[in-house]
């Protein structure tokens, strides 16, 4: 694992607890405890995510996110917060290119792993998606449409962010009532379906569209967090065609996208990604 970390943060505590966490993680990780010094560094090397606190002494939060983004555009950055209210904050941040935001004190450390393995996914795939246009110039093929249904943002972007980089055309849905007016109008040849949703149930979702005969015919890759026999059991007589376990890392997803619209239908007794 190459991917490289700065973590900015006045407090020390904070700075060597992420650290000794990330390194374990196998990521190379530098830290620095103000703003300055976090510039400085940036302009000595190359990195893949930045940690940092929005509260630094010398540059607040926001103007060292946009330092941070002069720097480097496509560098990732999770942002660290201990204040109360931070609605305006936030939505400054977000709209400069935040990709998290993370709660301190830090309780939770499985939340930030998981964020900074999302964030670096992201950071992966757009440098594919960027190689990819610059090799194919002006030529435009005709795209495949796949809509990816969960309720989670995060995991709506990263699939959105794969599916694109591989030349799929996607649009997503955050509930099964919104999947069923997206699937008239956006016509998917494929579905990447989460099955635990609020209100209406992917498994309902996906015994409707395959009861329906003007969708009946578009491929079906149902996803969960929960990996039981009674799930895999159910999405199958719901008539989906593909399953996968939470959590999936992109390339296997990517394969089996790739089998359903080759033809190449299957289950797995093991379906874990």
């Amino acid at each position: 694992m190459n991917e490289k970390i700065l973590i900015i943060d006045r407090e020390p505590d904070i700075r060597k607890a992420l650290e000794t966490l990330l390194r374990k993680e196998g990521y190379k990780v530098w830290n620095a405890s103000m703003g300055e010094e976090a510039i400085d560094t940036l302009k000595s090397d190359t990195f893949d995510l930045v940690i940092m606190d929005i509260n630094m002494p010398g540059t607040n939060g926001l103007q060292l996110m946009r330092n941070i983004k002069e720097l480097e555009k496509a560098i990732e950055v999770i942002v660290l917060t201990g204040l109360n209210s931070i609605n305006n904050a936030v939505q400054a941040l977000r709209a400069e290119g935040a990709f998290d935001f993370i709660s301190k004190p830090l309780e939770n450390y499985d939340q930030l792993t998981i964020s900074v393995k999302q964030a670096l996914e992201k950071r992966r795939l757009n440098i594919e998606k960027n190689a990819f246009v610059r090799e194919m110039g002006n030529h435009q093929p005709s795209r495949k449409k796949i809509l990816i249904v969960d309720d989670d943002p995060l995991i709506q972007e990263l699939i959105s962010e794969m599916l694109s980089a591989h030349q799929y055309e996607t649009e997503v849905a955050s509930s099964g009532f919104e999947a069923g007016a997206k699937v008239m109008k956006f016509k998917p040849c494929l579905i990447i379906l989460d099955l635990i949703m609020p209100e209406l149930s992917g498994f309902k979702v996906c015994r409707s569209i395959k009861e329906d005969p003007d969708t009946s015919n578009i491929k079906i890759l149902a996803i969960t967090g929960y990996d039981t026999k009674e799930n895999m059991d159910r999405i199958m007589e719901a008539g989906a065609d593909d399953y996968l376990a939470k959590p999936v890392a992109m390339d296997t997803l990517l394969q089996h996208v790739e089998n359903l619209l080759n033809d190449k239908k299957y289950f797995t007794m093991n379906p874990k990604g």
